[in-house]
């Protein structure tokens, strides 16, 4: 009986929900939780693409960083797509939330490396990245590229002079890395 009632309770949480994702973002954006996570539902990847697409329409922030995370991962009957992972979390933590560094080390990580380590994706859009990561302050960025010019690495011109401005500005922001890259120890 109990379990009846908790049934029916959610059967109408779900129809209200379905009755407001035509005008609600949250609503709609909970319901693709639901089908994406098949919670008290039938998993249903398409169906929750559908209302992750309509949360996304109508203004829901989220949508990007799921999209992301689902190339990245993929789904039932949702291939994986390297190159739309590292372009959607580079869209979120460029213009979404641009207080999450993870989002952006999602979008380096694959630009540089690939899937598993394997071949890049494309080293000039990491480099630009890791670029307006060190403009936005980020101290390990700089570190990195300090250890592009260091090493020549990704296109950029071998240069210590360039790789040792990047490791003081780094070390100044608290990177330990680059304190140790300073000071001559192994990190």
């Amino acid at each position: 009986m109990i379990r009846l009632r908790r049934q029916e309770k959610y059967s109408v949480k779900l129809f209200d929900l379905i009755r407001k994702a035509d005008t609600d973002k949250d609503a709609a954006f909970e319901l693709g939780m639901l089908y994406l996570n098949g919670n008290n539902i039938c998993q249903d990847t398409q169906r929750a693409l559908f209302y992750f697409q309509q949360a996304s329409e109508l203004g829901h922030l989220g949508v990007e960083v799921i999209y992301a995370y689902l190339y990245k991962c993929g789904a039932p009957n949702f291939e994986p797509n390297l190159i739309k992972a590292a372009e959607s979390f580079e869209f979120a933590g460029l213009y979404i939330d641009d207080t999450d560094e993870t989002l952006l080390w999602e979008a380096v990580n694959l630009w540089f490396y690939g899937e598993e380590g394997e071949t890049p994706l494309d080293e000039k859009r990491g480099v630009e990245l890791l670029e307006i990561m060190c403009e936005r302050g980020v101290s390990y960025a700089m570190f990195l590229m300090g250890e592009t010019y260091a090493k020549g690495l990704w296109g950029k011109t071998k240069d210590e002079d360039v790789a040792n401005e990047w490791y003081h500005k780094s070390a100044e922001l608290g990177c330990v890395a680059a304190d140790l890259k300073l000071s001559g120890l192994p990190f």
